[in-house]
Parts: C-alpha cells; sequence; structure tokens
C-alpha cells in the first residue's frame, strides 16, 4: 500500500524534474510511430515547452488530493482528457494514484500500460467518455476545450458524470487576453489564428468519401480569465482557485536577436499587466446545480 504524504514545494519540485528527465531520456529509445505527432523530434520540443505549464498542474494536483484526503492520501483516481507525455509525469509524480486517460487517438497505448495508465480511445464530439459514472477523484481537462468545435455542455455534463460527488476539475484554455495579444491588437494585427488554419475542409484531408466535414485543428474559441471562470461556473462547479500561468517559452524566444533581447522585458511586463498571462488555470469543485 502506497500512502502519501503532503510534499513539500521544495520535495515535489525534486519529484517533478526528475519525472520530466525520466520521459524525454525514454523518448531516445521510443521509434518516431510510439511519440507524439509521430515524432521524437516534436514530442521532446512539446515536453521542454510545456514543463511549466505540467508543473502548474502537479502542484494543484497535490492541493486538490488534500482538500479532498487532508495530509495524507491513497489510491486516488485521476482522469487526464487529452493523452501526451505530460499523463506519464503524472503518474510518475503521483504514483499512489489510480491514472485514467482518454484522446481521440490510440496514443502511446503500450507506453500508457507500461505506466500502469488505463488508456481508453474517445472522441469528446460525439461519444460519452468511456468510463463508468461517479468514478474519478479529480479530472484534468487543460488545453483541450479551446480545439473543440461544439458548444462546451455536453463535454462538462460528461466531466461531471464520471466525477465523485465533490470530486475536483482541473481547467485551463489559453487567455486571449495575454499580452501579445493586447500588442498585437492596439497595432491592428491578427489575434486570433485564421479561420482556414482552425478548420480543414478540404476533401483530401478527410477520411473516406462526400462532402468535407469541419475537423477542429486550431483554437477555435479561447477566453478572457473572467470569461473562464464564468464557463466552469455556469456549468455546474465552484471555483477554488485561479490563477494565470505561463506555459512556456513560446514565439518570443524562437524569433530573430530583437525579440529574444527583448523577451525578459515583455516576461516583466506580462507579470505587471492584470490577467496577461498566456493560460488561465483553475481548480474547480463539483457542485450539485442542475445543468441548463
Amino acid at each position: 500500500m502506497i500512502v502519501t504524504q503532503r510534499r513539500s514545494a521544495t520535495e515535489l519540485g525534486t519529484v517533478f524534474r526528475n519525472a520530466v528527465s525520466r520521459v524525454l531520456r525514454e523518448l531516445d529509445g521510443l521509434p518516431d510511430a510510439d511519440c507524439l505527432n509521430g515524432s521524437r523530434q516534436f514530442e521532446r520540443h512539446y515536453v521542454l515547452e510545456q514543463t511549466k505549464r505540467a508543473w502548474q498542474n502537479v502542484a494543484l494536483l497535490q492541493e486538490g488530493f488534500e482538500i479532498l484526503f487532508g495530509p495524507a492520501w491513497e489510491h486516488s483516481a485521476v482522469l487526464d482528457i487529452g493523452t501526451s507525455p505530460l499523463t506519464f509525469v503524472y503518474r510518475l509524480c503521483f504514483k499512489e494514484a489510480l491514472i485514467s486517460t482518454i484522446d481521440l487517438r490510440p496514443l502511446a497505448p503500450k507506453r500508457a500500460r507500461d505506466y500502469d495508465i488505463v488508456h481508453r480511445q474517445c472522441d469528446l464530439l460525439r461519444e460519452a467518455i468511456p468510463f463508468e459514472s461517479g468514478q474519478f477523484d479529480v479530472c484534468l481537462f487543460t488545453e483541450v476545450l479551446e480545439h473543440l468545435p461544439l458548444g462546451p455542455g455536453p463535454v462538462f455534463a460528461e466531466i461531471r458524470r464520471v466525477l465523485k460527488p465533490k470530486g475536483l476539475l482541473i481547467f485551463s484554455v489559453p487567455n486571449v487576453a495575454v499580452l501579445s495579444n493586447r500588442i498585437r491588437a492596439v497595432l491592428g494585427r491578427p489575434v486570433l489564428e485564421p479561420v482556414y488554419v482552425v478548420f480543414r475542409e478540404e476533401r483530401s484531408e478527410q477520411p473516406g468519401a462526400g462532402a468535407p466535414q469541419p475537423r477542429g485543428l486550431g483554437h477555435v474559441r479561447v477566453y478572457t480569465m473572467s470569461e473562464t471562470i464564468d464557463l466552469v461556473t455556469h456549468y455546474g462547479f465552484e471555483v477554488l482557485k485561479g490563477r494565470g500561468v505561463s506555459g512556456g517559452g513560446g514565439a518570443a524566444t524562437r524569433g530573430g536577436l530583437l525579440r529574444r533581447l527583448l523577451h525578459p522585458f515583455y516576461r516583466a511586463a506580462r507579470c505587471l499587466v492584470p490577467n496577461a498571462q498566456n493560460t488561465n488555470l483553475l481548480l474547480c469543485r463539483k457542485t450539485e446545480k442542475k445543468l441548463p
């Protein structure tokens, strides 16, 4: 029996860094076909780019377990909606947890089994989440909703269904009011992705024959922090904590010399301007509210 005591931020940080290092090391021995987007290089870049966001999620998971179980816990059940290398990081950070994950694609099923993670394929646009009602203590629904070209009501209803009474939701979406977007808007430049990037409608890119069907690829909809809070409240969750976080290095560190030189000043300004980080992150609790 594995019982986890609350770890200090320093202890949890050490566990987290070791988990990220292990996931990166294991990439060296994997074929591209077993990696995110069919590429070891892509997956390595993804892990490095998302490390800050993953750390915020791990810290909130520990806070959530404490809210539910107190300073020591075991056998907490967690569902990660949208399989990624971060799912393996969560498993390594919380070895006592029962981790499950769903994804549109049959992504890395062997890796999931090796990590003792239950992996199931699910199309959130058309299918119910393939788990029993009231099965999970915590659901992670991070950086997924913005890609779904439908109203969020059915998805939130399914999350509420699989959560236990007073179960917790860790939810995040990109912040449309991130400082870089505010600057672009003032300069009259595009803030959101072009619609022809968000949706692919060409026949050649769709499975089967017949008329093309839209398939969400980019960010269909992004939100301010106040909209994010309103969204989860509307669909039956009480917000316990909310914060703006920085997800990664971003384009500012990949541009020319001038952009890289200005990036430290940009990061400082983003911290000073209210609600100007690039991700809205919430810890929420399921309520007994009747959904519309």
